[in-house]
């Protein structure tokens, strides 16, 4: 789907996140060389840093978590979650 519309993927081997090779720390470096080219057009990124970013635990909390309350019509006995694929 990505390349159908055109992005330009990489495909990164398994690593733990404390691996300087983890896709989050590939993508954070990508976006910083493609930012110090601004010169290039045609490669345009941004790093939201939605890990380590304190507006994402915000957003949840303000909007995500009473979302989920309402959703259990504020009978809420347990809630497990886990972390996505990360794309």
């Amino acid at each position: 789907l990505l390349h159908g519309l055109g992005a330009l993927t990489h495909v990164v081997p398994t690593a733990s996140i404390a691996n300087p090779h983890h896709y989050v720390k590939l993508a954070q470096r990508a976006a910083e060389r493609a930012t110090r080219q601004p010169h290039n057009q045609a490669i345009r990124a941004a790093f939201t840093n939605q890990f380590e970013n304190e507006a994402n635990f915000e957003i949840h909390y303000q909007t995500t978590g009473p979302e989920l309350w309402r959703g259990c019509h504020c009978n809420l006995q347990a809630f497990c979650m886990s972390a996505g694929t990360g794309g």
